[in-house]
């Protein structure tokens, strides 16, 4: 289990108070996204492979749970991990958190994720097992409805709440995205020595 302190915490503290403490546990809102780790190689993706998290959200704006990890290319025995099957395990990960008929609204950056899930687009490139396990989840919840949002907003994206293709923005959505990098982040400390890679050595969800 890694303990990561970081500015993630910090936003968290930012909006649920000093304490941390949530008042109601009941999820109607979910956020998540998906990253690389290292280069991105045409057709084959980060062959270290791909980072994901999710925030969970109640009414009143509070963090109900988080989560975060890495997807290795060895997990669907593939040469990589493509940015497109990271941010789907992202939603997998956040999908199979919600209770059964679960109804509420999920938030990501990610036309082409949403669009597989909600909109019929084809699934070339994702592993059938992750298909199969994240169609699963979709279909044993509730009403779902889904909100795309422009990714890395600046601050006052933030302010403004609209980024700069003209789709919502959110805090939630900038923890996901920092989380990612944190574990991008870490792999690279555990795993590269002098700039050579050296691993692998394996780093634990949170």
């Amino acid at each position: 289990m890694i303990i990561i302190e970081s500015k993630v915490l910090d936003k968290i503290k930012q909006i649920q108070g000093s304490s941390g403490i949530c008042d109601d546990m009941t999820v109607v809102r979910g956020y998540c996204d998906g990253g690389l780790i290292g280069p991105n190689s045409k057709g084959t993706g980060s062959v270290y492979g791909g980072t994901w998290a999710y925030v969970l959200v109640n009414q009143y704006d509070q963090i109900v749970s988080s989560a975060g990890g890495i997807v290795y290319p060895n997990m669907y025995d593939v040469k990589g991990i493509t940015n497109n099957v990271s941010e789907m395990y992202a939603m997998w990960k956040l999908l199979g958190q919600m209770p059964d008929r679960w109804s509420g609204d999920i938030y990501t950056d990610s036309m082409i994720t949403a669009g597989r899930l909600f909109l019929e687009y084809g699934w070339r490139g994702v592993p059938s097992d992750l298909r199969t396990g994240t169609m699963a989840q979709r279909r044993r919840l509730g009403r779902v409805t889904f909100h795309l949002l422009d990714g890395h907003p600046t601050t006052q994206e933030l302010i403004n709440g609209v980024g700069s293709r003209g789709h919502p923005v959110s805090i939630f959505n900038v923890m996901c995205d920092d989380l990612c990098n944190e574990f991008s982040a870490k792999f690279k400390i555990d795993n590269f020595e002098n700039g050579k890679f050296v691993g692998p050595r394996v780093v634990l969800d949170i």
